[in-house]
């Protein structure tokens, strides 16, 4: 069964339905491929190598439960400078994470700061690592679940750094990229005639680019339960399908799209375009709050490395709020809402279950969600 989010994403859904209509004049494939004179036209080779440089950093930075992390390489690798990748192809790229962090025109104004505050999570999980005490209330270290099967580095607060970053690097990038750049006027309305210099046209590879921040596969499995290499927020997205549809209708919004470009029908292309941005911005929430009420669960349970795990992660997704094209969100919002949980003693506050609660009740009331989306009884 699947669940309404809120009256408006309601309305929203039903102004661009997903659903496949009889369309005679706009052919769109089960799949997203397109040839032309037996070539393929699809082109996103820049968003598989920064999440594939995104997987080498997480990786890196997770084992600093066990090694002391290093500083310079984390922004090496941050920034693809001094070959720091095991993937050689990925050193010689010319592409880089840190180029692409909130570079949208609707962001690029505080690219720096947000730069710096990354590298700033870096810097502490790299001190926290080079002498790591058993995580306490007030002191930085590993924490461990009942079983000792999980280990997490964590702060003082009970924080998991690697999953701030890399949460709020899929917002900071892969989300900006996608919703306030590649899907906006500045990048859709360009040359779309074919030339002997490419096999696809600008405003063809501009659409391929934000679909290469939805999903790495272009037979993409709409079954969670299925292994596939979906990308970041594919993996997301998908895992989410069976109670709200979302990557079924987002999927289609993208092929749909794209064949929409190739025929020439802009009205078509500009028509599918808010289900891709509504997506990404019901996914982001709904990703918080799950996080959030896993976190609380887990804390009722008496599994505070759990529970700070999942947290962390909220926190990540609480951040890319702030990159949602709706801009509901501002950072200003995002960031109170994050230090509402983190302020203090943080995750080891013997209130974190009441600071949930106001922060998944604000979010609730920013996107008009209904109280079973807010707790997750859905």
């Amino acid at each position: 069964m699947r669940y309404t989010l809120s009256i408006l994403a309601i309305a929203g859904l039903a102004a661009c339905s997903p659903e496949e209509p009889n369309e005679p004049a706009l052919s769109v494939p089960s799949t997203y491929e397109f040839t032309r004179n037996n070539e393929s036209t699809v082109a996103y080779g820049g968003q598989i190598d920064r999440q594939a440089m995104m997987a080498e950093l997480s990786t890196t930075m997770k084992g600093g439960v066990d090694n002391a992390l290093d500083y310079d390489m984390l922004v090496d690798m941050y920034e693809n400078q001094n070959n720091p990748f095991a993937d050689a192809d990925l050193n010689t790229s010319g592409k880089s994470l840190s180029s692409k962090t909130s570079a949208s025109p609707t962001h690029t104004f505080d690219q720096g700061a947000t730069i710096n505050y990354f590298k700033g999570w870096m810097q502490a999980a790299v001190t926290a690592s080079e002498n790591p005490a058993t995580a306490a209330d007030g002191v930085a270290g590993v924490i461990s679940n009942s079983d000792n099967s999980k280990r997490y580095l964590v702060d003082e607060r009970g924080v998991e750094y690697v999953q701030v970053i890399e949460k709020g690097l899929m917002g900071a990038i892969f989300m900006d990229q996608m919703v306030n750049n590649y899907l906006t006027p500045a990048k859709l309305d360009v040359e779309n005639d074919a030339t002997n210099a490419d096999p696809y046209t600008s405003m063809e590879h501009h659409w391929d680019e934000a679909y290469g921040y939805f999903t790495l596969v272009q037979d993409l499995n709409l079954d969670p339960s299925v292994s596939q290499e979906r990308g970041y927020w594919g993996r997301y997205i998908v895992g989410l399908e069976n109670n709200f549809g979302l990557a079924s209708d987002m999927y289609y919004a993208f092929r749909k799209g794209r064949a929409a470009i190739v025929a020439k029908d802009y009205d078509s292309r500009d028509e599918v375009i808010s289900t891709i941005t509504d997506g990404m911005e019901q996914t982001t929430y709904l990703k918080a709050l799950g996080y959030l009420n896993k976190g609380a669960t887990a804390l009722n349970s008496g599994e505070a490395a759990v529970a700070f795990h999942a947290l962390s992660e909220g926190v990540g997704f609480i951040y890319s709020l702030r990159y949602i094209a709706s801009e509901k969100v501002t950072a200003a919002q995002s960031d109170a809402w994050i230090e509402t949980l983190i302020q203090g003693n943080g995750f080891w506050s013997g209130d974190i279950q009441t600071r949930i609660e106001t922060v998944k009740t604000a979010i609730g009331n920013t996107f008009n969600l209904s109280e079973a989306i807010v707790d997750g009884s859905h």
